[in-house]
C-alpha cells in the first residue's frame, strides 16, 4: 500500500496556519520514490513531519492529545492494487470532529453519522466512538471492517528514518534475550535495526546477508561479512572489512557506513518479507561522498520502484539532486503559509521541457524553470517581435 494523494493543514486561520497542496489547490499525487527539493524554509522536513503526525495518531503510538498542534485536517488516499481508501479527518482542540472513510469511492464509515459498514451483516451499523479515538482504534475487529486494518497497518509501516541521526548507530540490544523476544512488526524501525538484522537471518539466510554485502561493495564498501558482535556494552551489527583483522562494531564504523548498512538492511528485510513500508528519510546521504550517495541512490531507484515500499526523501545535495530524475522530484514553492508542490503529475509539460535546456536536473530549482517553464523566454520573444 502506499500513499498516493495527500493534502494537509493546520491552525487554518491562525497566524501559525500551515499547509500542504498542488500548485492548483488540489491534492499532492506521489509515487513509489519521492524526492522534496525546494529553497530553505519552504516545508521539505516538515511535510515528512507532518506525514509522520497522522501516521502515529492512526498507528494508536500517539493521541490526539498529544499532537503538537491543536487543529489540523488531513486528506490521504492510499492504494493497494486497485483498491482505494480515502480518509478525512478534521481535529479541533485536539478532539476528533469529523471522520470519514471511502473505498473505491464508497462510503464505509463516517463518524459525524455514527455509521460504518459491516461485512458480516452487510449493512450499516450505529458506531459512536470517543472523540479522542480515530477509527483504527477498532482495527481488531477485522471481520466486520476489513479496511479499517489496511488503514492502521499503513501507518504502523511508516518510519521516519534521518540519515543525521546519531542514536541508532550507538543503540545496543542489552543481552540475547531481548534480541529474541522482541516483536518484529512493532520493532521495524531504525533504531531497532538489529533486532532485524537477526530476524533476517534467521528467516533468510545467508541470500539475505550476501545481497546486503554485495549493495555495500556497489557503494564502495569493501566488506566480505556481516553479522552480530556482543562486547561488554551489548549485542550490535559488526562488519568484516577486507583490509582489517578484526570486525568492526556499529560503534566504531563512520556515520555514513553506518546509515548505508541500517538503510540497506531495512530495505532488503522489507524487500523479502514483501511488507508494504513507507520510509521517511531526511538528509539522504548525509555522511557519504559524491560516489557512494551516487551508488546509494542507484540501489535504492532499482529495488523500490514499483516494489511494496514507498519512500520520501529531502535533500539540499546538489549531487543527489542531479541523480534522481525529475519524474521523482516534487519542488516545493512557499506561498505565504502554503507548501505547494510542483513535480510531474501536475506540471509534466515544464518537466518534460527541462530536458531541451542541457542543464543539470539542480538548476532546475536554482533557476526557477520549475515555475514557468520556457514561458518567460516565450514572451519576452514575442515582446520583441512587437
Amino acid at each position: 500500500m502506499i500513499l498516493e494523494f495527500f493534502k494537509y493543514i493546520r491552525e487554518e486561520g491562525k497566524p501559525n496556519q500551515w499547509g500542504i497542496e498542488g500548485k492548483d489547490g488540489d491534492l499532492v499525487r506521489f509515487d513509489n520514490i519521492n524526492l522534496f527539493v525546494g529553497k530553505n524554509a519552504v516545508g521539505k522536513s516538515r511535510t515528512l513531519s507532518a506525514l509522520c503526525e497522522i501516521a502515529t495518531l492512526l498507528s494508536l503510538k500517539k493521541p490526539v492529545s498529544n499532537l503538537k498542534f491543536k487543529d489540523s485536517k488531513y486528506h490521504l488516499i492510499l492504494k493497494e492494487d486497485n483498491i482505494t481508501y480515502e480518509y478525512t479527518i478534521s481535529i479541533e482542540n485536539r478532539l476528533i470532529t469529523e471522520e470519514i472513510l471511502r473505498v473505491k469511492g464508497i462510503e464505509k464509515y463516517n463518524r459525524t453519522k455514527n455509521i460504518i459498514y459491516s461485512q458480516t451483516s452487510l449493512r450499516f451499523d450505529k458506531l459512536d466512538i470517543a472523540a479522542t479515538d480515530p477509527i483504527t482504534s477498532i482495527q481488531d475487529k477485522d471481520d466486520e471492517y476489513p479496511y479499517i486494518p489496511e488503514i492502521f497497518e499503513w501507518s504502523n509501516a511508516l518510519k521516519n528514518y534521518a540519515f543525521t541521526n546519531q542514536y541508532e548507530k550507538n543503540h545496543l540490544i542489552k543481552d540475547k534475550e531481548d534480541l529474541e523476544s522482541s516483536k518484529l512488526i512493532e520493532d521495524f524501525s531504525p533504531d531497532n535495526v538489529i533486532k532485524l538484522f537477526f530476524e533476517g537471518k534467521n528467516r533468510f539466510g545467508q541470500p539475505f546477508i550476501d545481497t546486503i554485502i554485495s549493495d555495500l561493495h556497489d557503494i564502495g564498501y569493501d566488506v566480505t561479512n556481516i553479522d552480530l558482535l556482543k562486547n561488554k556494552l551489548g549485542i550490535g551489527i559488526s562488519v568484516q572489512e577486507e583490509e582489517l583483522s578484526e570486525p568492526t562494531l556499529q560503534l566504531d564504523m563512520s556515520q555514513g557506513m553506518f546509515r548505508a548498512l541500517s538503510f540497506l538492511i531495512q530495505m532488503e528485510f522489507a524487500l523479502l518479507s514483501k511488507i508494504s513500508v513507507c520510509l521517511l528519510i531526511d538528509d539522504l546521504g548525509e555522511g557519504l561522498d559524491y560516489a557512494r550517495s551516487k551508488s546509494l541512490i542507484d540501489i535504492l531507484i532499482y529495488k523500490v520502484n514499483n516494489s511494496d515500499i514507498q519512500i520520501f526523501i529531502t535533500s539540499n545535495d546538489r549531487y543527489i539532486m542531479n541523480k534522481i530524475p525529475l519524474r521523482y522530484w516534487s519542488v516545493i514553492e512557499r506561498k505565504h503559509n502554503i507548501s505547494v508542490f510542483h513535480n510531474y503529475h501536475n506540471a509534466r509539460e515544464i518537466f518534460d521541457d527541462f530536458k531541451y535546456t542541457g542543464l543539470n536536473n539542480f538548476d532546475f530549482l536554482a533557476t526557477d524553470f520549475y515555475l514557468q517553464g520556457f514561458k518567460d523566454e516565450q514572451e519576452e520573444e514575442k515582446e520583441e517581435e512587437e
